[in-house]
Order: structure tokens, then C-alpha cells, then sequence
């Protein structure tokens, strides 16, 4: 009884030691899903309603302040460490907890919203945990994965239409113009297959009232800060 006591608090005491989340500026967690056999099978309407929909019960246990999604990424931005904060903030926690409940949500989704003659495997993710010191390093931070994003939508719809020998190497442009040869036109997608979508902390999109004609691309916003850390009006820029 006595080791199993000493061992008990052994394990409370790495508990505490355990590394959290920085106390004075947001955190990045990121997850990514092997989306590649649904990818080819599934429209990319239906996985994105079903990443909207994880994407809110992330924002509602978490607390986080919104997420942007994409392609086959989830990037969560959680507010600087409080007493409200989800899993204390203990790093090892947060990764693990969280990659545990968007597989659990995603499978649950193609579950209820099944598709005739595909088969639902329960998806996998890698998650990382991105500590930027900075507000501003933040929003470069999505100003880079928001043009990934843009490139992933290429890949998307050649991984679907093309060989990948013929696509090797090639530009984004040069597989744009591929697409169009076998009559699938990149340019034409949806904005939000192109560019992603961001939700915030109240499963309202950003900028709100989204769809298709009044979308208005992350980096043409002029008030990125504003619009994502005080819940402002989007103001646009200008341009894609």
C-alpha cells in the first residue's frame, strides 16, 4: 500500500511539473488528418461541413478564441493562459485530448451523414502544438497557412484528376492549366475550398454573414488583429 501511495504521488508530481501554455500570448495547436481516401471519394462541400461542424464543438470545449480550417487542418488559437482554460493548459493534455475528441466528432459525423457505397474508416491526426510569442507573429502565422491553403486545393483537385507522375514538379499554375485540359476549372471553386474559413469563439464565421458572394479572403482584411482578437467588422483591402 505504501509504494502504491509513493507511486501516486510521484504521478501528481509530474502532473504539476507538466509544461502549459504560454501565460501571456495566444497558442497555435495544429491538426491535420489523413483525408486522402476521402479526399478522392467525397466532394469537398460535404468534408467541409463536417470540419465546420467539429470545428464548433472544438470552439465550445476549448474555449478557444476561433479556428480556422482547411483542406484536411484544423489550426486552433487559444487565449493566453486563465483559470478557465481547457485542460489547465497542460501542453501534453491539450495534444492528446484534443486529437482524441476531433477523431471521435469526425467519425460520429460521417457516421450519421453517411454516403451510399463508401466505406467510413475513423480518420487519424497528427497534432502540433506552435508556442509564437508575438499577436503579430500569430496572424503572419495564418497569413501563411491561409496561402497554403490556397496551394492544398490545387493538390486536392490534381491528387483527384491527375497522375501524380504528370503532376511532379509541375507549378501551381502549370497544374491549373492541366485541370482545365481534362475540363476541371481550379478558378471556378468555391472561395472557401481556396482559401479555408475561420470561426470564431460563437460559431458565427469570419467575416460573418460568410458565402459566396460577400467572402472576404484573410489577406485582403485590413483589420486582421481587430477582426479576429476584438470580434470586429472585417474591413477589406482590396483584391484576392
Amino acid at each position: 500500500m505504501g509504494n502504491m501511495q509513493q507511486v501516486r504521488s510521484q504521478l501528481k508530481e509530474v502532473e504539476r511539473e507538466e509544461p502549459s501554455i504560454n501565460s501571456e500570448t495566444p497558442t497555435i495547436i495544429k491538426m491535420e488528418w489523413n483525408h486522402g481516401r476521402f479526399a478522392k471519394q467525397y466532394d469537398d462541400e460535404y468534408i467541409s461541413n463536417a470540419m465546420h461542424d467539429v470545428a464548433g464543438l472544438l470552439l465550445k470545449r476549448t474555449s478557444a478564441l476561433f479556428c480556422y480550417i482547411h483542406s484536411n487542418t484544423f489550426i486552433l488559437v487559444l487565449p493566453p493562459k486563465d483559470d478557465n482554460i481547457f485542460m489547465s493548459g497542460k501542453l501534453q493534455k491539450l495534444v492528446s485530448s484534443l486529437s482524441s475528441l476531433t477523431t471521435g466528432w469526425l467519425y460520429e459525423y460521417f457516421v450519421n451523414n453517411p454516403v451510399d457505397g463508401i466505406d467510413i474508416a475513423a480518420p487519424t491526426f497528427s497534432t502540433q502544438l506552435i508556442d509564437i510569442s508575438d499577436i503579430y507573429d500569430v496572424i503572419e502565422y495564418l497569413i501563411w497557412v491561409n496561402r497554403e491553403a490556397c496551394v492544398k486545393s490545387i493538390q486536392h483537385l490534381a491528387s483527384c484528376h491527375l497522375h501524380y507522375d504528370d503532376v511532379f514538379g509541375k507549378s501551381s499554375d502549370e497544374v491549373i492549366d492541366m485541370l482545365l485540359d481534362v475540363g476541371i476549372d481550379w478558378e471556378s471553386s468555391s472561395l472557401f475550398f481556396k482559401g479555408g474559413t475561420f470561426i470564431a469563439w460563437d460559431s458565427t464565421k469570419l467575416p460573418r454573414n460568410y458565402n459566396a458572394t460577400n467572402y472576404i479572403p484573410f489577406k485582403a482584411l485590413k483589420n486582421k488583429r481587430a477582426v479576429l482578437f476584438e470580434k470586429a467588422e472585417p474591413i477589406q483591402r482590396g483584391g484576392w
